[in-house]
């Protein structure tokens, strides 16, 4: 992965207005991996999520086939039987630079940042925070499928 601008994500969440939301019990994360499709690796698509369970945990629920929860708008490519999108690895490296959020509208925040960053730098962003909708990322998909 080419080397990305961390300032720029790092000058974008600063920038978000002050939280005073009331804070949960519960701390959310934020979190970026990338997308197979078919098993196949499609560069530089990324699914943006959050989750107040450990990220292992939500991982291996996205594994398991529940992909779709009541955040996930309908019919985004994950629920698309014939892509069979599943999900990789953490990126590790762009999740360990999002703080962690107290309430869960701070966390749809920062999915909605860390999904603009990731686009202006190059990345298709499968995330309901995200503007790229399955018409724009489904031509993507097909050309490494072909």
């Amino acid at each position: 992965m080419k080397r990305l601008p961390w300032s720029a994500l790092k000058s974008a969440i600063s920038a978000l207005p002050e939280d005073t939301a009331v804070q949960e019990r519960k701390d959310y994360l934020v979190y970026v991996i990338e997308v197979l499709v078919r098993g196949v690796r499609v560069p530089k698509l990324v699914y943006v999520g959050s989750t107040s369970n450990p990220i292992q945990v939500r991982l291996e629920q996205h594994a398991s086939d529940t992909w779709a929860n009541i955040y996930v708008r309908p019919g985004w490519p994950f629920r698309d039987k014939n892509l069979e999108a599943k999900p990789g690895v953490l990126l590790q490296e762009i999740t360990d630079r999002i703080p962690v959020s107290h309430n869960r509208p701070r966390a749809e925040l920062l999915e909605s940042v860390v999904s603009e960053f990731l686009i202006q730098n190059g990345f298709f962003v499968a995330s309901d925070k995200s503007p790229h909708t399955h018409a724009d990322i489904k031509p993507l998909l097909w050309k490494y499928l072909k």
